[in-house]
């Protein structure tokens, strides 16, 4: 893995999301061994599953800045490719845990052994989880990432999952029956929402479908602003990747060429300012 001094600020949220990952994983398997939790055991197999992701995701970003003869128009979507990954393995994931869970039910639960160690592992695992979602978020935010925002989504409903946890263990620790095993099924079933919901938002973006109203709306308005636009006839947009491409049709109130190619310029330069993460903006 490269240093982080060489990274950009979304590889690093990734890389620290790895190193933070790889030691709940293998803290929350071994207490889940030691205790006869199938939700830990679940949450610790879901976090597995969460380091492949974040892996993922840091190729997918480094990737998706490359451009070549082949792909003059860049690898942006790249990205959402990834996302569409990160949602396949969180519907599995899901899977996974509501078979272990539904054996676990028909089999016949044991009782927890040292349900207070497990509490406490889950506890912490809540608290890491939900810090590493919060620096997914606001670093995918900043930088108009697909792939970590859709990550952080992911670790935002592992935080939730592991407070849960700690609620079922607690709860069977004083002689619900079944608790833990329900539990693990709640959480495949928060894991197959997240993974829905990530799986239609990447292929909107793979068939281009139009940019959030609020973006196009902001475009409209700042070409409006310019001088010498009498009219804005069109304004169009798709997201790829991170990077949103925009075509605006405008009628300039001079029939002169050279001044409706200047007026062209500047809603193009001044589109460019205002919306976050512009690639290109073509004015007709």
């Amino acid at each position: 893995m490269m240093p982080l001094t060489r990274m950009q600020p979304t590889e690093k949220a990734e890389a620290i999301a790895v190193a933070a990952s790889v030691f709940m994983a293998a803290g929350m398997i071994s207490v889940a061994l030691h205790t006869n939790s199938v939700a830990v055991l679940a949450e610790g197999i879901d976090t597995c599953v969460d380091i492949v992701t974040s892996l993922a995701v840091m190729i997918g970003l480094r990737l998706a800045q490359r451009r070549s003869g082949d792909f003059p128009y860049g690898l942006y979507k790249i990205e959402n490719l990834v996302t569409v990954a990160i949602g396949g393995l969180i519907l599995y994931s899901a899977y996974a845990l509501a078979r272990e869970a539904i054996n676990d039910l028909l089999s016949g639960h044991e009782q927890i052994n040292n349900p207070g160690v497990a509490m406490a592992t889950m506890a912490v695992v809540a608290a890491v989880t939900g810090a590493l979602a919060w620096n997914k978020a606001r670093v995918g935010r900043r930088e108009n990432s697909p792939s970590l925002l859709a990550d952080a989504r992911h670790s935002w409903t592992d935080a939730m999952a592991s407070a849960g946890i700690v609620v079922g263990v607690g709860l069977d620790a004083v002689g619900v029956p079944f608790v833990d095993s329900l539990m693990a099924l709640a959480i495949a079933a928060i894991l197959a929402w997240s993974g829905v919901q990530l799986l239609m938002q990447a292929v909107k973006v793979l068939l281009d479908a139009s940019l959030e109203p609020e973006v196009i709306e902001s475009a409209r308005t700042t070409a409006e602003a310019q001088a010498g636009v009498r009219r804005v006839v069109r304004v169009e947009g798709r997201n790829s990747g991170s990077y949103r491409f925009l075509q605006v049709a405008i009628v300039p109130q001079s029939d002169d060429l050279a001044a409706a190619e200047t007026c062209a310029r500047q809603v193009k330069a001044a589109i460019a300012a205002s919306v976050q993460n512009v690639e290109a903006v073509t004015v007709e």
